[in-house]
């Protein structure tokens, strides 16, 4: 019977080893600064250009009334839209395949790639954190304290996440604490997307 056991698999949550997430760490700070640029540019290029063209009869109405909450409101909805099926697009596989799979974050993305699947995820948590950062400027009078509790809890949560694979040898769940921000966003990212 003990030998069954022995066999057995485990979760992954128990298997875990803590590994430094990316040689791009470092740089956390410039990916995150140059994402809040990135999506501020895209939805500059969405109000200016874009959504008047796409939406020719009810666009001037928004942007000529007195109606900025309903302008602004369907502005961010094609900013969220972009930026979290982006993110989808970019980011489920690498995700589930750490979270449930086989991948550690020292894996390469594609086999025989150098891109690896912690390089993807920093990435991606740094634009993520972005879109949130991004929209608490964005929503500035017409934001809930319950939202903007919730923006600022995330952020720091992972910030902090990934802010403890900087020291890996004093920091021993780095990876863990990770996987579980991981584990913990997937069920945001995909109500926010269900919203969406």
């Amino acid at each position: 019977m003990s030998r069954l056991r022995d066999h057995t698999p485990h979760p992954k949550i128990q298997t875990l080893e803590n590994n430094p997430i990316s040689p791009l760490l470092p740089y956390g700070s410039l990916i995150l600064a140059c994402s809040i640029v990135g999506i501020a540019l895209i939805a500059n290029c969405l109000e200016r250009w874009i959504l008047p063209r796409i939406y020719k009869r009810v666009y001037p109405a928004l942007e000529f009334g007195k109606d900025e909450r309903r302008r602004r409101s369907f502005a961010y909805f094609h900013v969220v839209a972009f930026v979290l099926i982006s993110l989808l697009m970019s980011t489920a596989y690498p995700m589930m395949n750490f979270l449930a799979g086989d991948a550690v974050l020292s894996s390469p993305l594609v086999k025989g790639g150098s891109v690896t699947v912690g390089d993807n995820l920093l990435v991606s948590t740094e634009i993520y954190c972005a879109y949130y950062l991004f929209e608490m400027c964005f929503r500035t009078k017409f934001a809930s304290y319950i939202s903007i509790a919730h923006h600022i809890g995330l952020l720091v949560i992972a910030q902090t996440a990934l802010s403890l694979f900087a020291d890996p040898k004093k920091n021993h769940e780095a990876t863990l604490e990770f996987y579980m921000c991981m584990v913990w966003g997937t069920y945001i990212y995909l109500h926010v997307l269900a919203l969406v």
